[in-house]
């Protein structure tokens, strides 16, 4: 990952009640490399073993997973900007398969998050910008 800019400004008076409110998230994804070993296996999904179970998540109507991580009940975020520049993918076990893909998003404005639902259309935008690239990185198994 090569992130040149994250900016976060934290709410104070929320801090002091146990809650997590954003006034302002700048996050600036200048290139992410996904990169595929021999063994078929990718950097990036690597990295999904150590997530919580969505389905247990999902069930888990209690207390949400950022209060379980953090302490702080998440209440959202005022203002997102995000930009994403480029995706590369590399295949050590055949270099043909690697591919370069410009997302092109700069300072895209995202008002009152709230939840992840609120991120659809910013995912929406990726998808469109990124000419099929994250398609290549789901076998259509996963997708059943």
């Amino acid at each position: 990952l090569e992130i040149p800019e994250i900016h976060a400004a934290i709410d104070p008076l929320a801090a002091q009640k146990n809650e997590l409110h954003l006034t302002e998230l700048v996050f600036n994804l200048g290139e992410l490399d996904i990169v595929k070993n021999a063994a078929g296996q990718t950097n990036i999904f690597a990295l999904g073993l150590n997530l919580p179970d969505k389905d247990k998540l999902a069930n888990d109507r209690d207390v949400s997973a950022i209060k379980k991580q953090t302490g702080f009940d998440f209440t959202g975020i005022d203002k997102l900007s995000v930009s994403v520049g480029t995706a590369k993918y590399i295949d050590l076990g055949d270099a043909k398969n690697n591919h370069e893909q410009n997302i092109g998003l700069d300072n895209i404005v995202i008002p009152n998050v709230k939840s992840p639902a609120d991120l659809t259309g910013l995912i929406v935008l990726i998808a469109l910008r990124s000419d099929n690239f994250f398609t290549t990185l789901v076998s259509p198994a996963d997708l059943k």
